[in-house]
């Protein structure tokens, strides 16, 4: 049988009716109520309607709390779960502006604020349909329009008001303000002022108070009408002043100034007295004249005359006479030799008037002038004195002061001459011609200008261009040349001028010498000169003429430092002795006025001699046995001469004054009388360095004529040097003792700088003694107690002698540089070597000429030496057998001495050969001192092999290769060694330097080779090898996978920290990997991130020096991190929901992983959540595995339950 099913499906969904259409409603409207809405089915027939309702108006008094929209929603499900759905939207709106009452129109002056709201008034009565009042937002905004001026203009003010939602609503208030009030002030008072106050306002005034209601920038403008008055400066001003403010609107007032001229002019530029001093070629009388028409070079200003409408008048001073200049007063009581007194009197347009008085005087106060002044010269004593003779040179002397001039005409004719042999007249230049043209005036001359000077030539041989005299000044100068004759033995004439200056100069003497020079022409001939072949013989005339001023009475004078001054009678010269050193020679020249020049120069007087110095004899010393130097006390030069004064003197008188010199006296008890004390006398500052005798002078007054009176003169020493006699003075009469000292004792007691004398009188022993013997008071009664002196008796000491200061220097076996003799212990004390010094003395007189001597200080050693040998040494010969061994002497010598010092040292034998190995041999060793002095001692030898010193390479670890080296002593003669090297006593290699590869423990030990030279000699040595053991091979451990962000950690388990081990962490594969660190602990830290990818590294440790074979490596994967991104937003839903969250991000291998409230969890990708209660409400988290250790950071999704109505 068959069985047909049949299944109904419905898929058609219900039918809703009674949906209202979309509306818009303000927002002021009431919100309709829901309509009823019907549901039927074409199955299930009539079904409940589900309605929602949602508002999208927020409560935050913005516009959208009053535009929004509501949002109804029925629906209907019929059995089969078709479901119908349909909306309606009420959009609420708000369209209406507010509504305001906009402040009056009004009008304002302009010191009214326009902008002041309580003036102008503000919007009243804002209203909004739906907006509070408080939320309508009322501005404005102004047009200015300008009017005739600033303080004129009107606002046109637009008023706003905007709801919240933006509707908004204008009107317009017009502010209208005006300036119509004119200004106000105070006009300054009428006044009467001087005409040169006329102009200034601060005198006469401007107006004050300047007041306005709107303008505050005022400004006064006058005009004014001027009446005429007595004079020009007299009148009166009317002043109109007006004040008009910007507006226009004005006020007008009146001053009158009434103005006088009472004020006399003034000198702007006062008149200048005018002194002129007297200068050549002067005309006072023109220079008199013109300060005149100058007005003396016054100006003169008025308060209120022009410049020039002012009057000038000129009066000698006092009248009214007319300005005249009085002659010249000579001799004058002054330097003032005429003068003139004058008024200017200027007078303005008014007759006020002012008088002025000054002076034209012509003055001399200008000194004569002195030029040529001689040069500072230097000039030498004369021979074998120690002065010089000089003779005084006059200068110059000119005056610009003259009152007449005399004319100077000088003239002389010379012939043509010859010095040519008979007929060689025409091949030689003819003789120069000098021409001595003695001034006829007196000595100084001071010529006006120029001189003129004319050379005629007659019948001379000069018309040729190379035939011409040079025309020579006095001083040799080139004045000039003669012009060419017109013919052979023809004439002609030369003049020119020769300044003033030149013709002073040369007249100085009183003769003036022009010299015609006959020009000899290089390279030529003779007979291209001029020569003496003329007949009749030529000659040569000239004439020299010049003004000379009037010189008055001018007085000459020298002096020499500052000695008296002498009366000098020109030209000179003035001959003087001069002393040694400077001496400034000045000259005077005083005019009739008593004005006076001068000029001064150096005349130095050197002492060039230089001194004689003689030096003591040549010395020979020797040293003593325990020393290698002498000390020597140098002797000082036995004397020295100059021409003017080789020693320096010292010359000292003690006490410094009388006072201190008086003797004083003590009472002798057994005499019944006072006797004179002892008196010490101190000489400081003195040296041992007196060449000549030494002069002491006793100077004393007092009672020496009687029984024992008489004193006893001591040295520095206490040695008794002289005694006064008696009766060498009394009380009137003074006495004197001269002493002389030796230098030699001088020398001895200078030598700390002091010498101390003694004036011991004599000691008078009672008895026989009795009152009045010895020395007593002159004045008894003024002596009345032990100390008094009597105001009479004294005693002065004077010490003089010559010193000499030298320097000195040793060169030779001792050397001292320059070095001054110190005082007061002049002879130096010099410590000497061996051999031969040569001592130097330098000395220089006071003028510094220089001269020195030398001897000689031989200093010998004659002392043999102490030879001490060791006792016995041993000498190593290296085994080639070709070397000969040298010993070193001083290898042998334990000690020698000498008291200069061993020089040289001698061993024999000292040579030694390879067969002497093994013996004991004697030496002698000889030692030598710088003298030559010698000694010896003798000792033992043994020959010994000097063996090689071999090494290995150090550090030796397992499976190294060992290095050995012979070393074996350098052979001199090149000769190859033979080498035996043995281990454990097996000979095993006979090369040099052998090489053990791949060594172990076993190898560790002691290596002897010997070596073997040509002659069979042997030596031998041992070096010692230590092997380190290979430290065991590490592993390595590490992550296998790491995300790349985080650190990767190497480590080793085999070896515990801390056990001086050093760890090697590479990356690659062994050998051939990459240092990344070292470590003394077991593991290495790589900080993230890491580059994506696989990494091998391995590890190496080193201890003992010994570095193990690599670790097998470890390989380590480093992979990205995943990104947990949550595609859903936050999201808000009602109670009873289910939704799905989840994320986009896929790929093999990811893992998910949310949480969140109520201990949710899933993996799912998109999860679904709820039905959703208030428990599930919050953030809801996922991190993202990708399965191989790395995680997501986490993100999240926030969902918001909120209870269903």
């Amino acid at each position: 049988d068959w069985v047909s099913t049949y299944t109904t499906i419905d898929t058609i969904p219900p039918v809703l009716e009674g949906i209202p259409n979309d509306t818009i409603i303000s927002c002021n409207a009431v919100i309709p109520d829901p309509v009823l809405v019907t549901a039927s089915d074409n199955c299930a027939g009539v079904l409940e309607v589900d309605f929602e309702e949602n508002s999208t108006q927020l409560m935050n008094g913005m516009c959208n709390q009053y535009e929004y929209f509501i949002i109804r929603t029925w629906s209907a499900v019929d059995s089969c779960g078709n479901v119908t759905e349909l909306q309606q939207i009420i959009s609420v709106t708000d369209d209406m502006a507010p509504t305001f009452t906009v402040p009056a129109n009004i009008t304002l002056t302009c010191n009214d604020d326009p902008f002041d709201m309580n003036i102008t008034g503000d919007v009243t009565d804002a209203m909004d349909n739906c907006s509070p009042v408080d939320s309508i937002e009322v501005t404005f905004m102004d047009e200015i329009t300008p009017g005739s001026c600033d303080h004129n203009f009107t606002i046109t003010r637009v008023w706003r008001a905007r709801d919240i939602c933006g509707n908004v609503t204008g009107k317009i208030q017009t502010i209208t303000v005006a300036d119509d009030e004119s200004p106000t002030f105070t006009v300054p008072a009428d006044i009467t002022v001087d005409c040169s106050e006329a102009s200034n306002m601060g005198i006469t005034g401007v107006p004050s108070d300047l007041s306005d209601n709107c303008t505050t920038d005022l400004m006064a403008t006058h005009s004014d009408v001027v009446v005429a008055g007595t004079c020009p400066d007299s009148y009166t001003i009317n002043r109109a002043w007006r004040v008009e403010d910007e507006c226009g609107n004005f006020t007008e007032l009146e001053q009158v100034i009434t103005v006088t001229d009472n004020q006399a002019p003034v000198f702007s530029t006062l008149p200048q007295s005018m002194t002129v001093f007297c200068a050549e070629n002067q005309e006072i009388d023109i220079m008199y004249n013109d300060w005149l028409i100058s007005l003396a070079g016054a100006q003169a200003s008025d308060n209120c005359t022009e410049e020039e409408n002012i009057n000038w008048f000129i009066y000698n001073s006092g009248t009214m006479d007319p300005p005249t200049l009085p002659g010249i007063s000579c001799p004058s009581t002054s330097d003032t030799i005429r003068r003139s007194d004058i008024d200017i009197v200027i007078e303005d347009q008014c007759g006020n008037q002012t008088i002025q008085t000054v002076t034209f005087a012509l003055i001399d106060n200008i000194a004569p002038q002195i030029s040529d002044c001689p040069q500072d010269i230097t000039i030498p004593t004369d021979p074998g004195d120690c002065n010089a003779a000089f003779d005084l040179v006059a200068p110059v002397i000119e005056e610009n002061c003259s009152f007449g001039t005399a004319t100077e005409n000088l003239s002389s004719t010379l012939p043509v001459t010859t010095s040519a042999l008979p007929g060689d007249e025409g091949t030689t230049p003819v003789d120069p011609i000098v021409f001595n043209l003695a001034v006829t005036q007196p000595a100084p001359i001071n010529v006006q200008g120029f001189a003129s000077i004319s050379i005629t030539l007659t019948s001379v041989d000069g018309e040729e261009a190379t035939e011409f005299f040079n025309i020579l000044g006095e001083d040799g100068s080139i004045l000039g040349t003669t012009n060419l004759t017109d013919v052979q033995c023809g004439n002609s004439v030369t003049g020119f001028t020769i300044p003033g200056e030149l013709i002073n100069e040369w007249a100085s003497d009183g003769i003036i010498t022009i010299t015609l020079d006959p020009n000899i022409p290089a390279d030529l001939d003779g007979k291209f000169a001029i020569n003496a072949i003329c007949n009749p013989a030529g000659s040569a005339e000239i004439n020299l003429s010049f003004q000379v001023n009037d010189l008055i009475a001018i007085d000459f004078q020298y002096k020499i430092d500052d000695g008296p001054a002498v009366v000098g009678s020109l030209p000179g010269p003035f001959p003087v002795s001069l002393s040694q050193g400077e001496h400034l020679i000045t000259y005077y020249a005083t005019d009739c006025a008593g004005n006076t020049d001068s000029c001064s120069y150096m005349v130095t007087v050197v002492d060039q001699e230089v001194p004689v110095l003689n030096c003591p004899a040549d010395i020979v010393v020797e040293v003593a046995a325990d020393s290698c130097s002498k000390v020597v006390t140098l002797p000082l030069p036995i004397d020295a001469t100059d021409n003017c004064d080789a020693y320096d003197d010292y010359d000292r008188v003690l006490p410094t004054d009388t006072a201190s010199a008086l003797i004083t006296f003590s009472y002798d008890p057994n005499l019944l009388d006072y006797i004179a004390d002892e008196r010490n006398f101190v000489f400081d500052n003195v040296a041992a360095n007196a060449f000549n005798p030494v002069n002491l002078t006793i100077d004393f007054l007092g009672d020496f004529n009687t029984n024992g009176a008489f004193m006893t003169i001591l040295g520095d020493d206490g040695s008794i040097l002289a005694t006064t006699s008696i009766g060498a003075s009394d009380c009137s009469t003074p006495g004197q003792l001269m002493i002389s000292i030796p230098a030699a004792t001088f020398n001895s007691w200078a030598a700390d700088g002091i010498v101390e004398i003694i004036a011991l009188p004599n000691e008078i022993d009672v008895p026989p003694g009795v009152a009045g013997d010895g020395i007593n008071p002159c004045d008894a009664g003024a002596v009345n107690n032990t100390g008094d002196n009597d105001g009479i008796s004294y005693i002065f000491a004077s010490l003089s002698y010559e010193r000499l200061s030298l320097s000195y220097f040793i060169e030779g076996e001792t050397n001292i540089p320059l070095t001054n003799m110190s005082e007061p212990m002049i002879n130096p004390v010099i410590e000497f070597g061996i051999g031969t010094s040569d001592v130097t003395y330098i000395m220089s007189d006071p003028a510094g000429n220089v001269d020195s001597c030398s001897y000689s200080i031989t200093v010998e050693d004659n002392i043999d030496p102490v030879a001490v040998c060791v006792t016995a040494t041993t000498l190593f010969i290296e085994p080639s057998g070709l070397q000969v061994e040298i010993l070193d002497a001083s290898d042998l010598d334990l000690g020698s001495t000498d008291n200069c010092g061993i020089e040289q040292r001698l061993l024999s034998p000292n040579t030694f050969t390879c067969a002497d190995i093994g013996n004991l041999l004697p030496a002698t060793l000889t030692v030598i001192d710088s003298s030559d002095n010698s000694a010896t001692c003798e000792t033992l030898v043994s020959i010994a092999p000097e063996g090689p010193a071999p090494t290995a390479n150090s550090g030796l670890c397992e499976g190294d290769t060992l290095f050995l080296f012979a070393n074996p002593p350098v052979d001199n003669g090149g000769v190859l060694y033979t080498f035996q090297w043995y281990f454990n006593d097996i000979l095993f290699s006979v090369v040099e330097d052998p090489v053990i590869p791949n060594i172990g423990l076993e190898d560790e030990g002691a290596y002897r080779v010997v070596i073997r030279g040509l002659t069979g000699c042997e030596a031998e040595g041992v070096v010692d090898v230590s092997v380190q053991p290979l430290p065991e091979t590490p592993g390595i451990e590490a992550e296998s996978t790491i995300c790349l962000e985080e650190d990767l950690l190497l480590s080793t388990p085999d070896y515990p920290a801390g056990n001086n081990v050093t760890f090697y962490w590479y990356e690659g594969t062994p050998p051939n990997g990459t240092l990344i660190g070292t470590t003394i602990e077991p593991e290495l830290t790589l900080a993230g991130p890491h580059p994506a990818g696989t990494r091998n590294f391995y590890l190496r440790v080193e201890a003992t020096g010994c570095v193990s074979a690599p670790s097998a490596p470890v390989s380590v994967l480093a992979v990205p991190k995943p990104i947990a991104l949550v595609s859903f937003p936050d999201t808000t839903v009602c109670e009873g929901e289910t939704i799905n969250i989840g994320t986009l991000v896929s790929g093999p291998g990811l893992t998910y992983n949310w949480t969140g409230p109520d201990a949710f969890t899933s993996s799912a990708q998109f999860p679904e959540v709820g039905p959703l209660s208030t428990i599930n409400e919050g953030y809801y988290y996922l991190v993202i595995d990708s399965n191989d250790g790395c995680l997501s950071e986490p993100d999240s999704v926030r969902i918001i339950v909120k209870d269903k109505p």
